[in-house]
């Protein structure tokens, strides 16, 4: 019996013999195949080599293992397409040939053998397998490869033509159904996959939808044209050493340092120093370290990328530079690479680091091409990976007319250097660098203009610009600009733009743009402090009449919770000393020492205390106002808006706030009435507006003055008399001749008027505006009133309100004690207006009722029993004497006698008559509530 293997190898013989004698005995079509096949060759190389062009102009961004990715990626899709193609063809072509082979092997050998009747369940399964794995496919957006797909759209092409107009096959047709054939089924997985794999490729990828709030990008400038600091002279002096004969021979390369901090445009000069740099008979390499991933990465991916440029120039030279790359790195292949190496060497020779450096030099010498390696981001590797490039430039990269340009951050590179050897690492540079040249520091005025640029760039709302400005601008208790000292390069420029601008989204209504301004340029630089403040209020901070001041060392604890351990466990336990000195310190000085040095110096740390002591002032609500912006950093209820923390719910929104300010009168005084209503929103709407002492016109002083008596006239109902703030109104009243450069009216005499107008036209019941003119008569305050003015108008609300009511409230008794007048022989003394208290007996005796007869009554004071009496002064006020009460209420029209009030009162007044003493014990019901 022939074994299982020997049949496939049986069949893939046949296959292959039958296969070439068709292709022997069609050599016209092979022919015409050929052609086609070599034309789309020639096409596909050639979209190829574009797309190696375009590669090789981009090198310098590209590192080399992408590069050798990208090349792969490209060979792997021209083999893939020629093998579609291929097939392709020889289905068109050859599809008889391949008949019969499918006949002679594939249907005479298993398919001719198949039962219908075996058939039903396994289709079956296949069908309920294929669905579902469809379904899952679909819901993931799985993709379908090239291989399937193609292989798919073959199968159906093939299996449709036989099923509906080939004869060459007949087909097992189901017993349910028999206009259906058993393979019918595998249409479906196969029509499934063709119609995931025509989705995804037919699928139009529109382009994105982009925004119009970008992030500031940090990218290096590539031309002179954009250097904004003055830098291109020095780019070009050093284009011009660079380019120029060396004064002596020597054998070795030059290397030159660029150095400067983090962020201070390192990449940018070498863009400048490339730009001055004349090609014709120079190669110009970038090479970026960072991308290697070792040591030995680095030598292998230089010697790459070296090989490669000058491959063009010289073969041999490319072939002796990776075999000296290759030797380089033997050093670090583990033992079985180093045998296998070892095996080589001795069958096919090999060769010294010496001797393959030499040949290389002589071979440079030949070429007669200056080599200028640009090499950046030097301050970013360890410092063993430092070390490996260190050692390229000066040692197994030392070649003729090779110039090194680097650039670094001197203070990381040798620091990273002690780490590996501590002797003299501050000169260590001194040998490997011909020549360091230190980057100008940026000039702090180009470094605000930029950011001034950035955000009102972005910030288009023009009536920001001007407190943009002033922030920027913000000068310090030092008298130097804080900004300067905070941002040092242009990259803290663009970060602190990004930074401003994302958390500023939907705060910038809510916040001071100058308290919000310096709060950034402390995270920016001291990113601790910012988040130890943040979380920290109660440490740093004490409130005092909502307001915030820096906590002293001995308050801490004198609010509810003691807050000592969390001082000492923030500070890492650095309690201070205990004496009068020390603890007048305020706990922020005391957690600056407790960071040290590491953190930062002296002047650093006077800098985090002068951006905190500038928190802690009032600033302006606008640009040369008097009134203070309620916004301010220093009102503790606004803290945790300038930490990306939004606060309670109900906090008053600025933004609506100033949106009532700016709406009309009715619009304004409707949300301060509503607001006033709440009282999680009441006292801070009263700060916002006590804040608000200066006014750009006359409108807007009237709408504050009239949503100012408005809360205060709400304030008085609910609190009495004494309970408003009198002041507030007085100082608005006083505004427009507070300050000479205010003009909201056209002469004094207008002014004057619209205060005469203002108490004239009160509503009743008068009693605030009467309160406030007694206020203003006892301040003695300057509103164009005089004191006669001040004495009629009060009777004249007492008069007003006497005539148009009829009844003994609480209100006529407040209006009557308002309506004063000065004492002319006693200072100080502000007695009722007489006429005021002849007009109050006249009221209280037309309008008293039977029950109010009650008022004149009072408990003598006995906590057994219920005892009364008449309230004598309070009678001789209104009637002189009891007997006189007695009579009026006996003789009084508008006293109804058949009233129960009435009895009692009567009752009561002859039994006091008939008692020798002035209280008695009585029981009320109707006149007097039980006390």
């Amino acid at each position: 019996m022939i074994s299982g293997i020997d049949a496939v190898f049986n069949v893939c013989a046949g296959c292959t013999t039958t296969y070439f004698k068709a292709i022997s005995a069609s050599w016209s079509r092979i022919t015409v195949a050929k052609e086609l096949l070599q034309d789309l060759y020639l096409k596909v190389s050639e979209r190829r080599e574009t797309v190696d062009a375009d590669m090789k102009k981009r090198k310098s961004s590209l590192n080399c293992t992408h590069a050798r990715k990208q090349s792969l990626v490209n060979k792997t899709m021209v083999k893939k397409t020629l093998l579609f193609l291929l097939v392709t063809f020889s289905l068109i072509f050859f599809h008889e040939k391949l008949y019969d082979l499918f006949d002679q092997y594939i249907v005479a050998n298993f398919l001719e053998g198949l039962r219908g009747d075996w058939l039903y369940w396994p289709v079956c399964a296949l069908t309920i397998t294929a669905i579902i794995q469809l379904i899952a496919m679909l819901r993931d957006r799985s993709k379908v490869n090239d291989v399937a797909f193609f292989g798919c759209i073959l199968f159906l092409c093939c299996y449709l033509y036989q099923r509906i107009s080939g004869d060459h096959y007949s087909f097992y047709r189901s017993t349910f159904a028999p206009a259906v054939a058993y393979l019918d089924s595998l249409l479906i997985p196969a029509a499934g996959l063709g119609f995931l794999g025509f989705r995804e490729r037919l699928r139009v990828h529109g382009k994105p939808i982009m925004k119009n709030s970008p992030f500031t990008v940090d990218a290096p400038i590539l031309r002179s044209d954009a250097d904004v600091f003055d830098r291109d002279r020095y780019a070009r002096l050093m284009a011009e050493k660079i380019q120029s004969n060396p004064i002596e021979e020597f054998s070795g390369s030059l290397a030159i340092g660029v150095l400067g901090k983090w962020g201070s445009g390192k990449t940018s000069f070498l863009n400048l120093v490339k730009e001055k740099i004349d090609g014709e008979g120079r190669i110009l390499i970038d090479f970026n370290p960072w991308g290697s991933s070792s040591p030995s990465m680095i030598i292998e991916n230089f010697f790459e990328v070296l090989t490669k440029e000058l491959s063009e120039y010289d073969r041999s030279l490319s072939r002796d530079m990776s075999r000296y790359a290759s030797t380089l790195t033997e050093m670090d292949d583990n033992w079985i690479s180093k045998s296998i190496k070892s095996g080589s060497d001795f069958f096919m020779g090999s060769s010294t680091v010496g001797v393959d450096y030499d040949e290389i030099n002589r071979a440079l010498v030949k070429v007669d091409k200056q080599i200028i390696v640009f090499i950046d981001d030097l301050d970013r590797l360890d410092s063993r990976e430092i070390m490996e490039v260190l050692r390229i430039i000066r040692n197994t990269g030392n070649f003729k007319n090779v110039v090194y340009v680097v650039a670094y951050d001197r203070n990381y590179v040798v620091t990273s250097l002690k780490e590996l050897n501590s002797h003299q690492s501050q000169h260590y540079l001194e040998k490997i660098f011909q020549f360091e040249f230190k980057l100008p520091d940026a000039a702090v005025l180009e470094l605000r203009r930029n950011i001034r640029n950035g955000l009102k760039a972005a910030l288009t709302n023009t009536s920001l610009h001007d407190a943009i400005d002033a922030a920027i601008d913000y000068t310090g208790e030092s008298g130097e600009c804080i900004t300067d000292k905070v941002i040092l390069t242009q990259r803290e420029v663009v970060r602190l733009i990004n930074s401003m601008l994302f958390e500023l989204d939907g705060q910038i209504e809510e916040v001071n743009l100058t308290d919000f301004y310096l709060l950034q340029l402390l995270k920016l630089r001291y990113s601790k402090v910012y988040d130890d403040i943040s979380l920290n209020r109660q440490i740093f901070f004490f409130e005092e009449d909502q307001r915030l001041r820096l906590r002293a060392v001995d308050e801490i604890g004198k609010q509810k919770n003691s807050l000592a351990s969390q001082v000492w466990k923030l500070m890492g336990d650095a309690k201070p000393k205990t004496g009068p000195e020390e603890k007048k310190i305020s706990v922020l000085e005391h957690y600056l020492t407790s960071l040290g040095t590491d953190f930062a110096d002296e002047n650093g740390k006077r800098t985090i205390k002068e951006i905190v002591y500038a928190l802690l002032v009032d600033k302006e609500l606008r640009t040369d106002s008097t009134s203070m912006d309620y916004k301010s950093f220093i009102n503790y209820v606004n803290f945790e808006k300038y930490f990306m923390s939004y606060g309670r719910e109900n906090k008053l929104s600025f933004a609506a706030f100033e949106a009532a300010r700016k709406g009309s009168p009715s619009e304004y005084l409707e949300a301060v009435l509503k607001w006033a209503e709440d009282p999680d929103l009441s006292a801070e709407l009263e700060r916002r507006l006590s804040t608000l002492v200066d006014f750009t016109s006359k409108e807007e002083w009237e709408k504050h003055l009239m949503v100012t008596v408005a809360l205060e006239r709400k304030k008085m109902v609910t609190r009495g008399a004494f309970g408003a703030n009198y002041s507030a109104v007085i100082d608005l009243l006083k505004y427009p001749k507070s300050f000479d450069n205010v003009h909201l009216f056209v002469s004094d005499a207008a002014y004057f008027a619209y205060i005469n107008d203002f108490f004239i036209q009160a509503e009743s019941p008068y009693i605030y505006e009467a309160h406030l003119l007694m206020a203003i008569l006892v301040r003695n305050e300057d509103l164009g009133l005089s004191e006669t003015q001040i004495c009629d108008q009060l009777f004249d609300y007492f008069k007003k309100y006497c005539n148009s009511h009829d009844r003994i409230t609480m209100e006529f008794r407040n209006l009557h004690t308002a309506i004063v007048e000065k004492d002319k022989h006693h200072y100080g003394q502000f007695p009722v207006q007489e006429r005021a208290e002849v007009l109050f007996k006249e009221y209280f005796r037309k309008y008293i009722t039977a029950c109010e007869l009650g008022g004149f009554i009072k408990r003598y004071f006995d906590p057994e029993k219920k005892y009364y009496m008449f309230d004598i002064e309070w009678i001789a006020k209104v009637f002189g004497s009891k007997d006189e009460l007695i009579a009026y209420a006996v003789t009084a029209e508008n006293i109804d006698h058949a009233t129960e009030c009435y009895r009692e009162f009567s009752e009561f007044s002859n039994k006091v008559a008939a008692s020798a003493h002035p209280a008695i014990e009585y029981s009320f019901n109707h006149l007097k509530k039980e006390e």
